[in-house]
Parts: C-alpha cells; sequence; structure tokens
C-alpha cells in the first residue's frame, strides 16, 4: 500500500512539473509580426524579438516580392544546380545558391535601412 502512495506522489509530482514547464516556456511568449505592404501586397514576418521580426518581414518581402530576387531565381532554376534541390522554391533557392542567398541578404538590408529612414514603414506589433 505504501509502494502504490509514493508511486501515485511522484506521478502527481512530475505531472505538475510537466505543466508548469509547460505553461512556462509557452504559455507567456511573445509575437511579434512585422508587416510591409508593396506594389499591392502584403507581406509579414514573425519573431519574439521585435528587430528579428522587422528582418523577418523585409526577408519574406525579398524572397516573395522583390524583381531582382525573381529574375535571379528564374536563372537558378535553369541551371544544373537547381535540379540537385528536391523542392526548388523561392525559399530552398536562396538557402541552396550563394549568389541567390547574398541577394537576400543585401536586399534585407536596404530595406531596413528605407525603414530606418522613412522611406518604407515597417509596421511592427508585439504581443
Amino acid at each position: 500500500m505504501l509502494d502504490l502512495t509514493i508511486r501515485n506522489a511522484g506521478s502527481i509530482f512530475l505531472v505538475g512539473v510537466a505543466l508548469s514547464l509547460a505553461l512556462a516556456c509557452g504559455g507567456t511568449k511573445k509575437l511579434c509580426v512585422g508587416e510591409i505592404s508593396a506594389d499591392g501586397k502584403t507581406y509579414t514576418g514573425t519573431d519574439a524579438d521585435e528587430q528579428q521580426a522587422r528582418r523577418n518581414t523585409c526577408s519574406k518581402y525579398c524572397i516573395e516580392g522583390d524583381a531582382g530576387y525573381d529574375r535571379l531565381y528564374n536563372d537558378w532554376l535553369k541551371s544544373p544546380q537547381s535540379r540537385k534541390v528536391a523542392s526548388p522554391d523561392k525559399w530552398a533557392g536562396q538557402a541552396e545558391d550563394k549568389k541567390l542567398g547574398e541577394y537576400v541578404r543585401q536586399c534585407e538590408q536596404e530595406c531596413l535601412k528605407n525603414h530606418e529612414s522613412g522611406k518604407q514603414k515597417i509596421n511592427v506589433k508585439c504581443d
């Protein structure tokens, strides 16, 4: 009978610890959502950190909305290197190709610079 009580108490303790950790880790985490509009489309990026959410928003725009990236990406799609990638979408392209990756980094920097100078607003809201 004593063994059963100790086992129950141990189980209850472990369940309590697990529940506390789950609530502490996921229940109060801040989420910041950034938005930028360009050419009639809105691009969003998220992160727990406001600055990183802003950067992620620029990344989203650079990969999915920038005409220069589109041209480079379409050229890359015609290359033998793109055929080595299981799913050669725009995001995989910038991860796999050094030239595309560098273009995105430069585009992000320009996007952030435009935000800081007031040329292009990136709205970020954190909850």
